[in-house]
């Protein structure tokens, strides 16, 4: 049986020249190889190559990062008609604005994925004044209710077949469930302003105080289960004061992971795994949170925290070694540090 061919338009940068580079960018789905040869020149830059385990075809969409040997590709665009026919619909994106109970957060995320949707972004954010706040409501249509500490600001994007249609069908359901303050896209033009605009304030919600770090890893937000993980984390007594989608360079998370380094004995593939897709970075609330944290996220390693933390976060979602479903800060000293990394560094890396 023949197998389908999917075409991308792949853009690296190459740090030598200081170029951005194109690539027509080749997957062959059946044998999970692909090939890439220089747009520019047309010379071949890579042969048909195994695609490595970390990646699966199924994360060759428009939009995403790939680490293909040790390159950062970006898929900026279909390659041929073909593929655009095969793919546009399975990975449409929309965007829902919430202001929710932070109790809500995971089971808010869940509603998406139980949809079939994947998580694609999401970030919640303040608004500090008076005039920002009014400048919202008239774009968004609708009377907000003013910041409490127990309310959160939320953007989140979701892509998946027929993610507008979808999404917006449930707009009333969203409402009765998380309360009046939602609203989602009704078009992939109201979708894409939407976000943009919201994602422009960047006013952090994280506080840096009685909290520690944790990452939701790339393999959770692709089997569709980061909301039932911040869920279980909720349940068990902790708040999520930030939260923010990131897509990492190798660069940033080998930044990130260096404190790691002597003690991770799978340092190089837990740096790769970062890479493999979107990240959920989140600001986790609670007295001593570093201590009580690291208990009920479970050992490192998968097969333990099944055979003897079967109630921890490794052995409910995690996979294997590296596959460990999130990383969170060892020490207290820590927590502010890696906390900053996402929230201050890289999110204003972002603008």
């Amino acid at each position: 049986m023949d197998e389908d061919i999917l075409s991308f338009v792949a853009e690296w940068y190459d740090p030598r020249p200081q170029l951005v580079k194109q690539y027509l960018l080749k997957c062959f789905t059946k044998s999970e190889e692909v090939e890439m040869k220089e747009l520019a020149t047309g010379r071949k830059f890579l042969k048909r190559t195994r695609i490595p385990s970390m990646i699966k075809v199924s994360d060759f969409v428009v939009g995403n990062n790939i680490l293909l040997f040790s390159r950062d590709l970006k898929l900026v665009d279909y390659g041929d008609s073909k593929t655009r026919k095969l793919l546009d619909a399975s990975s449409e994106r929309t965007t829902v604005f919430g202001n929710i109970l932070r109790t809500h957060l995971g089971q808010f995320l869940k509603f998406f994925e139980d949809e079939g949707l994947a998580i694609a972004d999401t970030r919640s954010f303040s608004v500090r004044s008076e005039h920002d706040f009014i400048d919202i409501e008239e774009t968004i249509g609708m009377k907000l209710k003013k910041m409490e500490d127990e309310r959160i600001n939320l953007v989140v994007s979701v892509q998946g077949r027929n993610a507008i249609r979808v999404v917006h069908g449930h707009q009333e359901s969203l409402r009765a469930k998380f309360g009046s303050q939602i609203m989602c896209a009704s078009s992939q033009e109201d979708a894409e302003q939407l976000h943009s605009y919201l994602s422009s304030f960047r006013s952090p919600t994280a506080t840096y105080e009685s909290c520690t770090c944790c990452v939701i890893k790339p393999h959770v937000i692709k089997a569709r289960e980061s909301g039932a993980l911040i869920e279980y984390i909720l349940s068990q007594g902790f708040g999520i004061g930030a939260i923010h989608v990131f897509h990492l360079s190798h660069t940033a998370a080998d930044e990130f992971y260096s404190a790691y380094k002597s003690v991770l004995h799978n340092y190089n593939d837990a740096v790769s795994d970062f890479c493999t897709g979107p990240i959920i970075a989140l600001e986790v609330r609670a007295m001593n949170a570093v201590q009580f944290f690291r208990k009920i996220a479970g050992p490192w390693d998968v097969g333990i925290a099944k055979e003897l933390f079967p109630d921890t976060i490794r052995a409910r979602f995690g996979v294997n070694h590296v596959q460990n479903a999130i990383h969170c800060t060892d020490i207290p000293e820590d927590a502010s540090l890696e906390l900053s990394y996402f929230f201050d560094v890289l999110a204003n890396s972002e603008r």
